[in-house]
């Protein structure tokens, strides 16, 4: 050995006295963190597995349509609706909503009529029992010096109120419709009318008559889940009481349904439904699909059917009866038998694992520290045992905010150590495009897998019946794929690094970095790239989410389409064309020495990784659909990446190129450095 004393930034340095290299026990200390990940990843497989056989036995799927819609088109045709009723059952037909009977209702329907009356309004209604029913609803319902039954004329009743102001008052079901339905063979489900007048006294008498009519599946209708927002423990206890399935409408405007939903700890039939102003827009075709979908990806078990009757057609009583025999044509063709849907199984399979689940989020945020910090090995033992006790402790005091806390932890840290790994395995290699194209490609193939590691443990952390019906949701969605944007953005903008320099240092780089950034010359240029920057980002975080359809543009709606006709589990777009070519493309200009653009497109690869976890975050969505998609969206992101290579290769070629020598001048602006010497 020469007396020369080596750098203390270089691997293998020893500190005088100790005899031990500081990078190697620093390599040992990364085996920590690695360690609570890789339990981590083993706890969520079997939570996941067990997970998939539950999804697995729960497929049974009902069709239901409405009474009133059923009834208007038998009349338009000269049909009797049991007749009607019988062939709807033929074609696939399990059920038949019935809805909760108004007074405008029943003079609309010829079954009540208004008489004259001294200046208010009264009500003759048809038949002795009919009358017995609106008198009982009334009493339970409308405040009773607003009415009294009329004297002069039986089966009469006035009001101190005109006729609208009682279209919001339930006053029960009509015995005959819920007969036919059943002489049919279908099932009734219960529609009761929400009103804001609504008490104690007529929320009981309301869901109670519903049972004693023989129906024990409700399907709100209106705007308000009845009893929403003060009564609505009310409602869950009386559901309870009287052993009633709650059809929870998703996607709906109908107040109440997510906090009646978790009242009832998921014991809810996930319902879909297109609004009557939708299907105005939509072919049957594109409908069915729509159905299909929901019954496929989002755990719907019964799909709720409004009619075409507000279109020009030749039969539209044929119209119809195909309509609804080819959607459940296709539900059973997707491999989902017809009948009455039961309640979600109860699953509980992330909550009891959740403390293993959590060292997931311990060893990724510890990992993500390392990999940007010069942290030392002691402090990175240290700072894995504190982590471990945080998250662990966290979700034993509170299993539903910790698994949350936990899994967004795990949604921000492993997108964006995914990333970061490759910014940093970026360098220069020997061979041509094929070991560059290969190089890159195996880059892409490692961070997608790390990234779908922590997908995995995220959505163990989640997995259990009350987050699978929607009856808890995981908040922070859009801060989840946000968060992990700007760290990698920040990282690679100001090159942090572990590694190669002390704390002094790498403050001191990272300051004059920041300050270089900050004094960039404003210009025009620059202006309008801020401002196409925060547009687009504007665009993909309002796209963010299911109920994001209205910011998807007509030409990607055929795209979507298409995919769907093809691969059943459409991959998501900001995906397979955004990030992951992004990242194939940037690891491969890296590769090539040609940096110019490898930061920003590693920024939008950080798009791509984000929502890869995030999707798994989709706890309503079968996890077989979820890595379906997600291998779809792999799949095709590489080939795309590759091709995109392919051709910035080739135009370069064509075009004579730039220099190597600006390139090699990038190089240094473009490593992950840790202060100024690095």
């Amino acid at each position: 050995m020469s007396g020369r004393t080596k750098h203390p930034a270089r691997r293998g340095y020893q500190k005088p006295g100790t005899g031990v290299k500081t990078g190697r026990v620093r390599s040992w200390a990364l085996l920590a963190p690695a360690v609570l990940i890789g339990v981590s990843g083993l706890a969520a497989v079997s939570v996941l597995l067990a997970r998939h056989g539950v999804e697995s036995s729960y497929r049974r799927v009902e069709v239901v349509l409405d009474y009133d819609e059923v009834a208007a088109l038998a009349e338009s045709r000269g049909k009797s609706a049991p007749d009607l009723l019988a062939r709807l059952q033929k074609v696939g037909v399990t059920g038949i909503a019935v809805n909760e009977e108004t007074l405008p209702g029943m003079v609309d329907a010829g079954r009540a009529s208004v008489l004259e009356g001294a200046g208010h309004l009264l009500l003759g209604v048809s038949y002795p029992q009919w009358a017995e029913r609106v008198r009982r609803s009334l009493e339970a319902k409308w405040p009773s010096d607003q009415w009294e039954p009329g004297t002069d004329v039986p089966r009469t009743f006035e009001f101190g109120v005109p006729l609208l102001a009682l279209k919001d008052i339930g006053v029960g079901w009509q015995a005959e419709q819920i007969a036919q339905v059943r002489a049919a063979k279908l099932t009734p489900v219960a529609r009761p009318i929400d009103s804001a007048r609504i008490d104690r006294r007529g929320l009981t008498y309301t869901l109670t008559q519903a049972k004693q009519a023989g129906m024990d599946r409700i399907m709100f209708a209106g705007k308000f889940v009845l009893g929403n927002p003060d009564l609505l423990p009310l409602t869950a206890e009386l559901f309870r009481a009287n052993d009633l399935t709650f059809y929870a409408v998703e996607l709906d405007v109908q107040e109440g349904t997510d906090a009646l939903t978790h009242l009832l700890k998921s014991a809810v039939v996930r319902t879909h439904s297109v609004a009557d102003k939708e299907m105005l827009k939509l072919s049957p075709d594109a409908a069915r699909r729509r159905f299909v979908r929901a019954v496929r990806e989002r755990n719907v078990r019964c799909c709720f059917v409004h009619l075409f009757l507000d279109r020009a057609m030749d039969d539209p009583l044929d119209y119809n009866l195909s309509y609804v025999a080819a959607l459940a044509k296709d539900l059973q063709d997707a491999g989902y038998p017809l009948g009455m849907a039961e309640r979600f199984p109860r699953f509980t399979g992330g909550a009891d694992a959740r403390l293993v689940l959590a060292l997931g989020a311990a060893g990724g945020l510890v990992l993500l520290v390392a990999l940007i910090a010069p942290v030392s090995g002691p402090a990175l033992i240290l700072g894995t045992a504190l982590a471990t006790i945080a998250f662990c402790g966290l979700t034993a005091v509170s299993a539903t905010a910790g698994r949350q806390i936990a899994a967004w932890v795990t949604c921000i840290t492993f997108p964006t150590l995914a990333v970061v790994y490759v910014w940093r395995s970026i360098r220069r290699g020997g061979g041509g495009l094929r070991r560059h194209l290969a190089q890159s490609a195996g880059l892409f193939v490692a961070a997608s897998l790390f990234s779908t590691l922590g997908g995995l443990i995220a959505a163990a952390l989640l997995s259990d019946s009350a987050f699978m019906t929607k009856a808890l949701q995981f908040r922070g969605i859009k801060l989840s794929q946000l968060v992990p944007v700007i760290t990698v953005a920040t990282v690679l903008v100001l090159r942090l690094s572990g590694t190669g320099c002390t704390w002094p240092e790498w403050w001191q780089g990272a300051r004059r970095r920041l300050g270089d950034t900050w004094g960039t010359p404003f210009t025009v240029g620059y202006a309008l790239i801020g401002v196409l920057v925060l547009g687009a980002g504007a665009y993909w975080i309002m796209r963010t989410g299911n109920q994001a359809a209205s910011a998807t543009l007509e030409s990607e709606r055929g795209l979507r389409d298409l995919l769907e006709s093809l691969l059943v589990y459409r991959p998501r777009t900001k995906e397979f064309m955004l990030g992951h070519p992004a990242l194939v493309l940037g690891a491969f200009l890296g590769l090539s020495r040609r940096r110019t653009f490898v930061v920003p497109l590693l920024v939008i690869a950080a798009v791509g990784q984000a929502s890869l976890v995030n999707t798994f975050c989709h706890i309503h969505t079968p996890i077989a659909a979820t890595l379906t998609r997600t291998g779809y969206g792999i799949a095709l992101g590489l080939l795309i990446g590759l091709a995109a290579c392919i051709v910035v290769t080739a135009a370069r070629r064509w075009t004579g190129g730039r220099s190597s020598r600006h390139a090699d001048e990038h190089l240094s602006s473009a490593q992950p450095t840790g202060g100024d010497t690095g």
